[in-house]
């Protein structure tokens, strides 16, 4: 179904019918009242689904179609927000902000089958151009409203770190020489310099029950990230981007993702 939806302007339909898993939501319910939480199932029904998937965990991301596919709502579809006449760069899926942020459940698959961690989370589209591609990066958000202020399960790779305030699924293919591995494979090799690297998993991933193909869990750098890993105040922190406070016709403030970026201006300077 959500696999014959446009999601971007290099979109193509598929030739065939997609892999499916079954997708499991209840409650209880009083007098037509809702009286209990959402519980989420994702239920794989297939003599090979172990086989089929032996060399990858799986991710499952339940959330209400009209969250991401919806033309005025939806974070993963052109919408409302494209304009033909600058397809790189408008859709739904550039906007960004709690606005733009939708409830979730992840479900978190071992190569066997068995459900190692479940949680709602909050989902944001992710990425520079890349969320212009078909399948896009998505951000996910721990917050006690949801359910748990932070992500605590260790998805990582060669760090030992395990407890998250954001995560990213990562579209792989968005490097632009098409290499896939390019960014995973020079962090990997350079987790012992004396710098910060991003650790990442690859996934198969399921939207609504959908095989939506490999992607990556990956850290996501942020001021949270760098209080936890390095005991910075949160208000201590400025996060810029290269070129800020120097970007012609841009304002001076242009690229400051976190803080001031009063000192990137005078390293310029």
């Amino acid at each position: 179904v959500i696999s014959n939806l446009s999601t971007s302007p290099y979109w193509v339909a598929p030739t065939s019918d997609n892999f499916k898993a079954n997708i499991v939501k209840a409650a209880s319910f009083s007098a037509g009242i809702m009286n209990s939480n959402i519980y989420h199932k994702t239920i794989f029904v297939d003599s090979d689904t172990n086989s089929r998937y032996s060399d990858f965990n799986v991710l499952s991301i339940i959330t209400p179609p009209s969250s991401l596919f919806d033309y005025d709502t939806g974070i993963y579809v052109k919408g409302v927000n494209y304009l033909s006449s600058n397809q790189v760069w408008t859709g739904n899926y550039f906007q960004k902000g709690e606005l733009w942020e939708r409830l979730g459940n992840i479900e978190y698959f071992d190569k066997q089958g068995d459900l190692l961690f479940e949680q709602n989370v909050g989902l944001r589209a992710h990425g520079g151009k890349g969320r212009n591609l078909p399948q896009k990066s998505l951000r996910l958000y721990s917050r006690s409203e949801y359910g748990a202020p932070r992500i605590n399960y260790p998805f990582l790779d060669y760090k030992t770190e395990r407890v998250f305030s954001r995560l990213i699924i990562r579209n792989i293919l968005s490097c632009w020489n098409q290499s896939v591995i390019k960014d995973e494979c020079t962090a990997y090799i350079s987790r012992n310099l004396n710098f910060e690297t991003l650790d990442s998993h690859p996934v198969v991933v399921f939207i609504n029950g959908e095989y939506w193909g490999l992607q990556n869990i990956r850290e996501y750098f942020d001021d949270n990230f760098i209080e936890q890993a390095y005991g910075i105040e949160e208000d201590s922190i400025n996060i810029v981007i290269h070129g800020s406070g120097n970007r012609s016709g841009q304002p001076l403030t242009w690229g400051t993702v976190e803080g001031n970026n009063n000192g990137h201006v005078q390293l310029y300077d």
